[in-house]
């Protein structure tokens, strides 16, 4: 004789519903609509790098230009740190780079140079760092910030034959590594590998860098 099948009673089907995980499917939804001209242009966020309990990112918006921003994930955290060039001219902020609890990156100032600056996520914390400046003069650097050794960001000054410089996020920390064409292969928090003539490594200082 077969088993017979008896058909579960609805109080039970209750408390087997009740024990069952309640899963949502909570979609994508829109932080703050940060563009908001006439003309609905996206503001184009990336650059993102998380800093304590913010994310910094660069957006454009047709008053400031281009610019940085940060987020807490909420609308009214979502906000503009710095109008770092004045009026619609954009800064552009590139390339953003936590180091040693701030953010490093390259932008372009009021003086018409795009140079290394640095945030910790406030309007008065984000300042113009120095202008990296290879022997011989120059300025206009194009920093790119392709590493962190330590607390010291690994950057490339790309108008300068590649040369290679180390920050703190200080004037004074601030220095040349390597007068050569290179760029940062990999970085694991204490030693960078330099791609180049010569594959070589750093650790962010000029003595520990061939």
């Amino acid at each position: 004789m077969r088993n017979a099948v008896l058909p579960l009673q609805p109080a039970l089907i209750a408390v087997l519903a009740s024990l069952m995980p309640v899963v949502t499917h909570a979609g994508p939804a829109i932080v703050r609509d940060i563009n908001t001209s006439k003309a609905r242009l996206s503001s184009s966020p990336a650059d993102f790098a998380a800093l304590g309990g913010t994310t910094l990112f660069a957006a454009t918006t047709r008053p400031e230009g281009r610019e940085l921003w940060k987020t807490d994930g909420t609308e009214s955290g979502t906000v503009l740190v710095k109008d770092i060039f004045p009026g619609p001219t954009a800064s552009d902020p590139m390339e953003l780079r936590v180091v040693g609890g701030r953010v490093l990156f390259g932008a372009e100032g009021p003086d018409g140079g795009r140079e290394l600056w640095r945030s910790d996520g406030t309007e008065a914390g984000t300042q113009f760092v120095t202008h990296l400046v290879p022997p011989g003069g120059g300025n206009n650097s194009v920093p790119r910030v392709f590493g962190a050794v330590g607390d010291r960001a690994i950057i490339r000054a790309s108008n300068q034959a590649g040369y290679m410089w180390s920050s703190d996020g200080t004037a004074g920390g601030t220095g040349l590594l390597q007068a050569a064409d290179a760029v940062v292969l990999y970085d694991d928090g204490d030693t960078a590998w330099l791609g180049g003539p010569a594959l070589s490594t750093t650790d962010g200082t000029a003595a520990g860098t061939p």
